[in-house]
């Protein structure tokens, strides 16, 4: 249920669009920042514009912490 993927390999960021619904991909997204504890995520959350309840937030992780400021996350690690 993904489409329009796009990895930038100059600024290492993946770009994609799901379709299917309303799926928490941040608690997938922090198990990967859990396997790879050094690596620095940022999960950039929008819903379509277009929709009623249109939705946004930033979640920043690092060593499995989710934070969506990514100077509050930078002083827990």
């Amino acid at each position: 249920n993904f489409q329009n993927k796009l990895w930038d390999n100059g600024h290492d960021t993946l770009r994609f669009e799901t379709i299917c619904g309303t799926k928490n991909i941040v608690k997938y997204v922090q198990k990967i920042s859990m396997i790879f504890p050094t690596l620095f995520i940022m999960y950039d959350y929008y819903t379509d514009e277009d929709e009623e309840n249109f939705e946004e937030a930033v979640f920043w992780l690092y060593g499995g912490k989710i934070n969506t400021n990514r100077e509050e996350l930078s002083k827990e690690v």
